[in-house]
């Protein structure tokens, strides 16, 4: 039984993508990049997201922790790939169960970045909203909130 489990440590060793650098909130970037790009755009978001009252400094860096950042492979010249659902086309994705988060570049303040998109869900804990026609939501009254300006304004581009 020793061997057992010694043997799936090393397995799940192997399997750790090492982390080249983390914020000061604590996302783990996982590819080489640009480290200083990606706490800016961090301090971007805490700013922005803080100042217009939707959540605290320390609640976000508190979903922020642990957080591995990603950068898709395959993604086209605008950032878009396909899907964890191998279907759609998307410019970036959280997996809140995993603590994970994949974008299709590193232009981290840019348009072409879901970054400040994907913090949102890892926020909320990627939440699903019951709508009232009994379909579900992850975006539920994102613009009445002041969400997608906030991302407009935290990407750098016009709402």
């Amino acid at each position: 039984m020793r061997y057992l489990v010694a043997a799936l440590l090393a397995l799940a060793a192997c399997n750790n993508t090492p982390t080249y650098c983390k914020t000061r909130c604590g996302l783990e970037l996982k590819v080489p990049g640009d480290c200083a790009a990606l706490q800016a755009q961090e301090d971007v978001v805490l700013t922005l997201y803080s100042n217009d009252g939707f959540w605290s400094t320390d609640e976000m860096c508190d979903a922020f922790s642990g957080y591995a950042v990603d950068v898709a492979k395959d993604a086209d010249s605008a950032g878009v790939f396909v899907g964890p659902d191998g279907m759609g086309h998307v410019g970036g994705y959280c997996d809140c169960d995993n603590a994970y988060i994949k974008v299709g570049n590193q232009k981290w303040h840019d348009p072409s970045n879901a970054i400040s998109h994907e913090l949102i869900h890892a926020i909320q804990k990627c939440e699903w909203t019951q709508l009232p026609d009994g379909g579900i939501d992850q975006h539920y009254q994102w613009r009445e909130r002041g969400y997608l300006e906030a991302i407009a304004n935290a990407q750098g581009y016009s709402y």
